[in-house]
């Protein structure tokens, strides 16, 4: 999705200041392309899918179900700006139940004064449903729990795999597997962080044409499935630049 397209020659800089200036003309334009658009709930990996609306200064959301214990007043929510280089509105819930004309469930929060920096490096999908997709490591094939373009969460098979992926260690060449082919042969393999059966990791895929082709359109394909929400804890990327 993309808004407000500015010339070529513009500076992201500028850009920057235009949205921090306009944020509002920002989410007028977000509203009325009546598409829906990635939330994620701060301090959650709950992400999720929804469509905006305007009315009286106040950002009113389509709420999707299974969100009451989390969505609470006080909380915060971060859209992703297209196109603002990396930038998020942060919104602060203040009605978290709430009922829109034709009676569906909304929650109302209050307009961002400017944009501020997205916390995580590249967009994560869920890809548990999905038997098809696991990662081959060193005769070992480990089901996926997300994915992004920069790193993956895999599910392990048992406790005593833990001690054979240390975190910050580069383990290595592997790859990532659809079926029973080759999908995407990656080049490095960094653990960053562990969370109970799962390990977070890093990596770079090996610079082919298939395999950078493969990662993009599998990513691309992700973007456009319907929304997943995702329970667990804080961002992994708080702990660096992978999963």
């Amino acid at each position: 999705m993309t808004i407000n397209v500015q010339p070529k020659t513009e500076h992201p800089a500028q850009s920057n200041a235009r949205h921090a200036l306009q944020p509002h003309s920002v989410l007028e334009s977000l509203a009325s392309q009546d598409k829906p658009v990635l939330f994620e709930i701060e301090f959650t990996r709950i992400r999720f899918r929804s469509r905006i609306t305007l009315q009286d200064g106040q950002v009113v959301v389509a709420k999707p179900v299974g969100l009451d214990r989390v969505l609470t007043a006080e909380s915060y929510v971060r859209v992703r700006l297209p196109g603002g280089h990396g930038e998020e509105y942060r919104l602060k819930v203040v009605v978290p139940q709430a009922a829109a004309a034709d009676g569906s469930a909304v929650f109302i929060c209050s307009a961002p004064a400017a944009p501020v920096k997205s916390k995580r490096a590249s967009d994560r999908y869920s890809v548990a449903h999905d038997a098809r997709l696991r990662l081959e490591w060193r005769g070992h094939a480990f089901p996926l729990a997300d994915l992004s373009l920069t790193g993956l969460r895999i599910v392990l098979p048992a406790a005593q795999m833990r001690q054979d992926l240390p975190i910050g260690h580069n383990l290595g060449a592997g790859n990532l597997m659809f079926g029973a082919e080759v999908w995407v042969r990656l080049g490095q393999l960094i653990p960053r962080n562990r969370q109970e059966r799962t390990v977070g990791c890093e990596f770079k895929a090996v610079m082919d044409a298939v395999s950078q082709q493969n990662l993009m359109a599998l990513v691309d394909s992700l973007q456009h499935t319907p929304i997943s929400v995702m329970a667990g804890t804080h961002s992994p990327h708080h702990a660096g630049a992978g999963h």
